[in-house]
């Protein structure tokens, strides 16, 4: 269904555009006034927003930025009289799909309403594709210190070498541009508080590549992890948060059950997290985009006097039962792009903690995957 919501004035406009528009699976809601658009648009979501600039009770761009704030993904087309300068460049900033100047047309008005939900079908597209090859890149880059940790002196020398450093520093260029604008967006920011949110989502991940440069650099060099205590919530919420964009992009619920009592455990913070990232990953991609059941990722730790348990279940694709064998075998994988290093890097980070990780799952229904982890003693288990 496409919802249309006209906003004009003109009682005669308003007639012929709702007798007019005849789209197939569309419906059209009309109002006189900025106010009750907005209003209306806080009930239900919309998919086209006709707005004329000249209403009793605002400026038609300020019902656009209002609708814009509300639903994002809206397709704004103005409706004027009297098209200027400034109205095109007001027009332009707030990415408006089409300038209709009266007297309207009933051909050109479905025709600027076809071509705004083709622009951003491609644009959600486009979005999807560089989201996807996003994710791609990050797997092979989180993977990377992880094999270090385990390398011998001899293949750390083999794997040094200028190219890898050349990768860092066109990894930092990027990361310095990012940062910049983020930090630059934030200090403009009024009282978009979704925005900020995502913007500071940005710098985190910026943080986090960033100790992730300084981990392959280290290839070249004798490595040194550093072993504390830390509590593993801290870790797991720290995970979520900076997947949290991506759990809302792709409709999955997520629900969290856990201890109020400190996890503490012993070792090395960053190798935890890697892999609380990979598993996290692992169930976005399982999962996927399936309109046939609502997804929803589970994540719980409880504690024993010994123990701790953290279990990630997801409602995906599930895994064959003859891959089950070879799930943490270095290079399987049944994914197009997979490297098929992430799994067995998350089972070498666990047992270097002195934990172990089980997975079950059943095909078509999800996966279960749970880690233990010995409680931090008073004298550290590392060795």
């Amino acid at each position: 269904m496409i919802n249309i919501l006209v906003v004009e004035d003109d009682d005669a406009i308003r007639k012929a555009l709702s007798m007019g528009i005849s789209l197939k699976d569309s419906q059209v809601d009309l109002v006189q006034d900025g106010k009750t658009g907005i209003m209306l648009g806080k009930k239900k979501t919309y998919d086209v927003l006709l707005a004329d600039l000249g209403l009793p009770d605002m400026d038609g761009f300020e019902v656009i930025r209002n609708m814009k704030l509300i639903s994002p993904d809206i397709i704004p087309i103005v409706i004027t009289g009297n098209k200027s300068l400034k109205s095109s460049i007001e027009a332009i900033r707030l990415e408006v799909s089409d300038y209709l100047i009266k007297p309207l047309y009933i051909s050109c008005v479905e025709n600027a309403i076809n071509q705004g939900l083709n622009k951003r079908a491609l644009k959600q597209e486009q979005n999807e594709k560089k989201l996807q090859e996003m994710l791609a890149d990050y797997q092979k880059i989180s993977i990377v210190p992880a094999i270090n940790s385990s390398i011998s002196m001899e293949n750390e020398t083999m794997l040094s070498s200028p190219s890898l450093s050349m990768f860092v520093h066109q990894i930092n260029n990027p990361l310095t541009v990012i940062n910049a604008n983020a930090k630059m967006a934030m200090s403009s920011l009024d009282n978009k508080m979704s925005i900020h949110h995502y913007l500071e989502g940005i710098i985190r991940a910026t943080a986090s590549i960033s100790t992730i440069n300084e981990k392959i650099m280290a290839i070249e060099k004798t490595v040194y992890y550093r072993h504390e205590r830390f509590d593993i919530k801290d870790i797991v919420l720290n995970c979520i948060l900076m997947f949290e964009p991506l759990l809302e992009i792709k409709n999955i619920e997520l629900v969290t059950e856990w201890t109020t009592q400190d996890c503490l455990v012993f070792g090395d913070q960053f190798s935890i997290e890697q892999v609380f990232k990979n598993l996290i990953l692992n169930a976005v991609e399982a999962m996927g985009n399936s309109s046939e059941k609502l997804s929803s990722l589970n994540i719980l730790i409880h504690i024993s006097l010994t123990q701790i348990k953290v279990q990630l279940q997801d409602n995906g694709t599930g895994i064959a039962p003859d891959h089950m064998d070879n799930i943490f075998t270095p290079y399987f994988t049944t994914k197009k792009h997979g490297t098929g290093l992430g799994m067995s890097v998350v089972k070498k980070m666990v047992e270097e903690h002195q934990g172990t990780i089980e997975v079950k799952s059943t095909l078509g229904q999800g996966t279960w995957f749970t880690l233990w982890f010995p409680l931090a003693d008073c004298e550290p288990y590392w060795h």
